[in-house]
């Protein structure tokens, strides 16, 4: 639980304003992970937790994501190797981004390439080793909820060690990276199985 000690004037107002921002981004973060998930996979529009409809906010996967875990479940489902074309086709990628996703993923180990007239991609380990941890990862380049939880602890305000919106951020993003390491592409294949 967050603690906010009273202080006179503007110092007041400061922690006022930092327990708002706790309690917007835990909204929103429970927000993305309650109600984005169906929409991460299917490209749906994300339904908020009230009902509104957002077509993009601030904590939302850029498209090669969608693309990148699009690729890695068609070629978990088919277990063959599988032609770029192929790929582009059934999961509606565009061929342009379908290359730089595959390499990321590729040099990542997610991905075997093989090349010639039967070439083409397939999982580079088991479904059930991969997780969207690792893709978010690979594609989003960190998957970080802020800046100041990167490994230099960067803040502009030189506050990183007394923030209690850090240290709340800390905790939302434990949370995060548990949840999404526990969704293995494995998992999605058998829930749309279940469907």
């Amino acid at each position: 639980m967050l603690h906010i000690r009273v202080l006179p004037g503007d110092r007041q107002k400061e922690r006022q304003n930092c327990q708002k921002a706790v309690t917007q981004s835990f909204r929103a973060l429970h927000d993305f992970i309650v109600w984005q998930p169906a929409a991460l996979v299917s490209g749906q529009r994300t339904i908020t937790s009230d009902g509104i409809p957002v077509e993009r906010n601030d904590m939302q996967l850029k498209a090669t994501t969608d693309y990148a875990i699009r690729t890695i479940l068609y070629l978990a489902e088919t277990q063959r190797i599988t032609s770029s074309a192929e790929v582009s086709e059934k999961m509606g990628i565009p061929r342009k981004y379908l290359i730089n996703i595959i390499g990321a993923m590729k040099d990542a180990g997610l991905i075997e390439t093989y090349s010639g007239k039967k070439g083409g991609y397939k999982l580079g380990r088991p479904a059930a080793e991969i997780s969207l941890f690792d893709i978010i990862s690979v594609m989003e380049g960190t998957v970080r909820l802020n800046r100041c939880l990167e490994d230099d602890r960067y803040c502009s305000r030189f506050a990183t060690e007394n923030c209690p919106v850090r240290k709340a951020y800390v905790d939302m993003q434990a949370y995060w990276e548990k949840y999404l390491k526990g969704i293995t592409i494995e998992n999605l294949l058998k829930d749309t199985d279940a469907e």
